[in-house]
This record gives C-alpha cells, sequence and structure tokens, in this order.
C-alpha cells in the first residue's frame, strides 16, 4: 500500500493553541450536499448531518470560528484556546502525532458524520455509502489579516462555485491544488 507524505509542518504540535484553517473532501470529490438555499430535500439532510455534526465536535478548549459547506467538500476554521500536550514533538512519528488535538477532532467529524449519513442512506433505496476522502487539508493560520481573508473565503465560497477548483468539471491532482490553495492565504512579513 501506498504510503501518504505528510503536508503537515515538521515540528509544530497540532494540538497547540492557535487556528487551524481545515478542507475536507468528500470521496472522488461526489457531490452530495448541494449549496445553501439551492438544494435537493436529502441533500439537505445531509447538510443537517453534518451540520450538528461539526457543531457537536467542540468542547471548552476549541471552537468554531468559521465554516462552509459546500456540494463536495467543507472548510472551517478552528481555534484551539487551550494547551492539552505540553510535551516536544520533535520526537513524534506520525503515528504518535496522529494523537494530536486538531486530528482527534477532524477524525470524530468524519467518523461521526459518515456513520449518520450512513445510518440516513441505509433508510433509502438506490444509494451508495459515504465516504470522506482520507486524511484532510489544513493550514496553521499566522495572523489576523490571514484569519480575515480565510473566513472571507469561507463565507463568499458558496457564490464561487462554479469556480472553485474543487469542482468536478475541474481534473485536477488534488494535493498539489490544495497545497497551493492553502498556502494561496499567506500573508508575507511585509503586508502584516
Amino acid at each position: 500500500m501506498k504510503q501518504r507524505k505528510s503536508i503537515r509542518l515538521p515540528f509544530y504540535d497540532y494540538s497547540w493553541p492557535g487556528q487551524y484553517f481545515i478542507t475536507i473532501v468528500t470521496k472522488f470529490r461526489e457531490e452530495h450536499f448541494g449549496l445553501p438555499h439551492r438544494s435537493t430535500t436529502q441533500e439537505e439532510a445531509l447538510r443537517d448531518i453534518v451540520e450538528n455534526t461539526w457543531q457537536e465536535i467542540f468542547d471548552a478548549n476549541c471552537q468554531s470560528l468559521s465554516h462552509v459547506l459546500m456540494p463536495n467538500h467543507f472548510h472551517g476554521v478552528i481555534e484551539i484556546t487551550n494547551q492539552e500536550n505540553d510535551q516536544p514533538i520533535d520526537h513524534l512519528d506520525i503515528k504518535q502525532r496522529r494523537r494530536m488535538k486538531l486530528s482527534k477532532l477532524i477524525g470524530k467529524f468524519k467518523m461521526t458524520s459518515s456513520k449518520t449519513i450512513n445510518d440516513y442512506f441505509e433508510q433509502q433505496e438506490g444509494t451508495r455509502p459515504f465516504k470522506w476522502q482520507p486524511n484532510y487539508f489544513e493550514r496553521v493560520v499566522r495572523n489576523d489579516r490571514e484569519l480575515d481573508n480565510i473566513i472571507r473565503y469561507i463565507e463568499d465560497n458558496p457564490l464561487k462555485w462554479e469556480a472553485d477548483l474543487l469542482h468536478n468539471k475541474y481534473p485536477i491532482k488534488e494535493n498539489d491544488a490544495m497545497k497551493h490553495f492553502m498556502n494561496s492565504f499567506s500573508i508575507s512579513k511585509d503586508d502584516s
């Protein structure tokens, strides 16, 4: 089996307090959710499941600053406010790093939403199992201006669906496109 290459910052602890921009994509970029105010009854039911699951994953140490559910992907900004892991991570391998706060939150979100959606699908005829793609994309938000740009992007995303890099009309190699996309929010030191 092919080993996935980590795109995480090598010595950054993803349980540290901070803000994280995440993107989660459906398997094969299948469109399950429609757009806000333009979705079928089934898509609306799935949107409700994902929205409710997103709200339920947070605790006193973290919160959602912004999010949007698109037809085949989900963007969110998570703020972790309390440090739960004090140990340095330069010696941790990839399996140990998976235990960190951010990946636990995303794992719980993906697992719970997938299970609930598939429970819903069991009641429907002619549907196939729902899956998210393995992994997710994240970016450490580096400053307030970058946070503002990301939140503006999230809020405007439904209006720009036809031009979205994750729209199925664009055949792309997702890791390269997402890496470019996530880096597009960078603010140089001169701009901050």
